[in-house]
């Protein structure tokens, strides 16, 4: 084997590599566009999802009264099971079907929680947020709606109208003056007013 096919070997080689490395960057191209063309849809799906700010409460899209299962009636907005609707149903209390005004608290990697008071509510989510579990957390005006459903059994779901979140604002620390003024050792309730 002499020089010039020792030489020509190795270019063919650096060819080889140069035309794979191409062809991976291309794929890698590829799938970061296919990814941001993902998140880009589901954006939008978001915002379509979402009334715009200042704009007036619509017709609810559902019939409350429906026997429809509640996985039938709601279009869940994120994985941790919030759903959107243009304005909450209106409370009410029946043998089939509950639904409470209150606030859902989400914590990053959980599910949601909910509060009929606000206190409690912005109180959970900040302390959660303190620890190492929790990376996010929102806390969001809302109704948890319960119903009976043959296919699932009880079924709980928390609707909101996709409003901005009510945590990290002016004037939290008045409310949560207000959660520990109201708090009784005696008991694992919280008895402020809701």
């Amino acid at each position: 084997m002499n020089v010039d096919d020792v030489v020509a070997a190795r270019i063919e080689a650096a060819r080889l590599r140069a035309g794979s490395a191409k062809k991976a960057r291309a794929a890698r191209k590829a799938a970061r566009t296919e990814g941001l063309a993902q998140r880009h849809a589901a954006k939008l799906r978001n915002l379509a999802a979402t009334s715009p700010p200042g704009a007036k409460p619509g017709p609810i899209k559902e019939d409350l009264m429906s026997s429809k299962p509640l996985c039938k009636q709601y279009q869940q907005i994120d994985p941790a099971g919030l759903y959107h609707v243009d304005r909450l149903p209106a409370e009410m209390h029946s043998d089939g079907r509950i639904v409470e005004h209150g606030y859902s608290v989400h914590l990053g990697g959980f599910p949601r929680f909910f509060f009929t008071a606000i206190e409690p509510a912005l109180t959970f989510g900040r302390a959660a947020r303190m620890s190492r579990n929790v990376h996010d957390y929102a806390v969001v005006a809302a109704a948890e709606v319960r119903q009976y459903c043959p296919a699932h059994g009880d079924e709980v779901v928390h609707v909101a109208t996709g409003a901005p979140p009510l945590d990290r604002q002016p004037g939290e620390q008045a409310v949560f003056a207000r959660f520990a003024a109201n708090v009784r050792a005696d008991s694992s309730s919280w008895h402020g007013a809701p």
